[in-house]
């Protein structure tokens, strides 16, 4: 019994012990970033932000493939970051599967990592073979199909494309509609069929009266001789590609006889072959009297030039090239950008006023800038009109100088026969900021504090007077216009050399603009205060779409006669007072840009304008993301 009851108190003393090795061992690990947040992906770049970690030193970012449909094994990918709270992972393979985990570095040691898992865009598949044709008996024609492949993305069905073979019209997927509608509009090919992958090495009859997901396989003309087009579909998370078939029309056999013969099948004379014949001598005539033509011109030519080439001479010297002097007025606008200090990305923002627009790296005194990085022709390669365009868009981005809370034109960087115009391009966007804020701990509306929004609102207006005192309207204002960068520091934005059209979308600010311009489409200041009360509603209800229960066509009329945005819930009565004195009928009503300032600095100061906190079942304003599209 002794034993027994020393073995018990040895045990409990070795239990003690090890508690205190394991206690503050457990206690010694560090929490790492409190969420990680996926921003938005592309075929092979993911963009994510986490929140910071307190001491610091740097941040390490690891992506490892979870899932890939490529032959190769991916490694990890790791990144290290600095001083910021946001990472562009490129390089990363298209179409997978990765795991990405963000932990920091501090004085005691590394932090526990915090993951999410995010997908690549899917690519295009691999187009397939031409589509072989196996018989054809009038309104059908019997085809082999080819199994689809990919290493982009999975393969998840086929598409049927009937293509009328004496068409002149090259062949277009974005012009691809089904039988009914294609033969509307007078387009030679149609979707015949959406398939399964279990089509795959099957044969297919084209034409034969049925419904093949959705698309009608009508009957083919019996008069017409049909290309068969074989398309391959990938999906992946909501996004689909495809790929088709090459187009390549063979010639029969004895229409190539008619031609190198001159006779019909057959042995029968060609009735035409007199008219071939004279054809051939009229063109011959025609040739000589060309050529002797030109010898005319080219004598003629050499004889005056000698005339005039002293006095042309005497001119050169005398006055400089136009191109010349408008060149060095041009370049001496803005800072020169030396080429290897801009890095300019494959992946394309849209386009803008003169080019194409790419996402792009600047290194300014010792510090990385994110841009954005317009592709135009050079002053010299432009036309007049285009010329003076360029000169006055980039004058007025140099007229507006350095303000905090507007985005920067960094300067322009000359490249052979292309300028690179270079504007800072934050990575986060308001509208994204807000949206994200809706998933916050446990029993807020919002991750963070309401002064917040207050802080974000004021900032906006200071950068909309800069714009103002500088004769520069805006015109599109709203949360997409506005990137925040340094944790809640707001940049005006998509103005200027700053604005482009995203790729694939056609924009529409018709929820953000004022009665007046619906009449006209010149932009006022008194406009963008009307649409700065908009993005205060937009910015109260958390990234909520203006009017989002009304059609973008219906907005304007219905606003022309009185409609207007709703008390946004926790707002307070002074606050939404303000919002509806920007939203004035009469314009000149309307307050200015600095009184707004003002406005929002006392109700900041006097009362709490947002409480979130005291309405009881929250339910978050709708967001629709095709409210500011066509």
């Amino acid at each position: 019994m002794e034993y027994i009851l020393s073995t018990r108190r040895q045990t409990k003393q070795i239990l003690g012990v090890l508690l205190l090795i394991v206690f503050p061992l457990a206690c010694h690990s560090i929490r790492g970033p409190r969420r990680v947040v996926l921003l938005n992906t592309t075929e092979s770049q993911i963009n994510i932000e986490w929140s910071p970690v307190a001491g610091a030193s740097q941040y390490k970012v690891r992506a490892t493939a979870l899932k890939t449909y490529t032959v190769h094994s991916s490694e990890p990918y790791e990144w290290k970051y600095t001083d910021v709270t946001h990472a562009e992972l490129l390089g990363l393979t298209v179409g997978s599967l990765y795991n990405i985990s963000v932990w920091a570095e501090t004085k005691q040691g590394p932090t526990n990592a915090t993951s999410i898992v995010a997908w690549t865009e899917v690519g295009d598949p691999d187009a397939p073979e031409q589509v072989e044709i196996v018989s054809r008996n009038g309104p059908t024609m019997l085809i082999q199909l080819h199994p689809g492949t990919s290493s982009k993305g999975p393969v998840t069905g086929y598409r049927i494309v009937a293509f009328e073979k004496s068409s002149l019209m090259a062949f277009s997927e974005d012009r691809l509609m089904k039988h009914s509608e294609a033969a509307e509009a007078g387009i030679p090919f149609y979707l015949a069929a959406e398939l399964t992958t279990e089509w795959a090495n099957r044969t297919f009859t084209l034409g034969d009266g049925r419904t093949y997901g959705g698309a009608f396989n009508a009957p083919l003309n019996t008069e017409e001789d049909y290309i068969p087009i074989q398309g391959v579909a990938s999906s992946l998370n909501g996004i689909t590609k495809y790929t088709y078939s090459p187009v390549k029309p063979e010639q029969e056999a004895g229409a190539e006889e008619h031609v190198m013969t001159g006779e019909e099948p057959g042995g029968k004379p060609d009735k035409s072959s007199a008219v071939v014949f004279l054809l051939s001598v009229a063109i011959g005539v025609l040739g000589f009297l060309l050529f002797a033509s030109l010898v005319v011109y080219v004598l003629l030519r050499r004889h005056y030039s000698r005339k005039k080439r002293r006095s042309e001479e005497m001119i050169l010297q005398v006055h400089c090239p136009p191109d010349v002097e408008e060149n060095a007025q041009l370049c001496g606008l803005f800072r020169q950008i030396p080429r290897p200090q801009l890095l300019v990305r494959d992946a394309t923002l849209g386009q803008g006023q003169f080019g194409p627009v790419r996402v792009g790296v600047a290194h300014c005194s010792g510090k990385e800038m994110p841009v954005s990085v317009q592709r135009c022709p050079a002053q010299w390669m432009l036309g007049d009109r285009d010329r003076r365009l360029l000169l006055a868009e980039i004058e007025g981005m140099v007229r507006l100088g350095l303000h905090p809370n507007v985005a920067e034109f960094v300067g322009g960087c000359e490249d052979g026969d292309v300028l690179h115009l270079v504007v800072e391009h934050p990575l986060t966007s308001l509208r994204g900021l807000l949206l994200t804020s809706r998933h916050g701990a446990e029993g807020r509306v919002c991750s963070f504090e309401e002064a917040r929004l207050i802080d974000l609102a004021i900032g906006i207006a200071r950068g909309m007077g800069h714009l103002a005192q500088r004769g520069v309207h805006h015109g599109q204002l709203s949360a997409r216009s506005v990137a925040v960068v340094d944790s809640f520091v707001p940049k005006v934005t998509n103005f200027g050399l700053a604005r482009y059209t995203p790729l694939g979308k056609k924009l529409n600010f018709a929820r953000w603009l004022a009665p007046e311009c619906m009449r006209s489409s010149q932009s006022t200041t008194k406009t963008d205060v009307w649409s700065f009360g908009v993005l205060l509603w937009e910015i109260f209800t958390l990234g909520g779409t203006p009017y989002v229960d009304v059609r973008t066509t219906e907005v304007p009329p219905r606003v022309a006669k009185g409609l207007r945005l709703n008390h946004p819930r926790g707002v307070s009565d002074n606050m939404f007072q303000l919002m509806l004195q920007c939203w004035q009928t009469d314009s000149d009503e309307r307050p200015q840009f600095d009184g707004l300032v003002e406005s929002l600095q006392t109700l900041l100061s006097t009362e709490n304008p947002i409480k979130f906190t005291h309405v009881a079942g929250y339910t978050y304003e709708r967001f629709d993301p095709l409210g500011d599209e066509m």
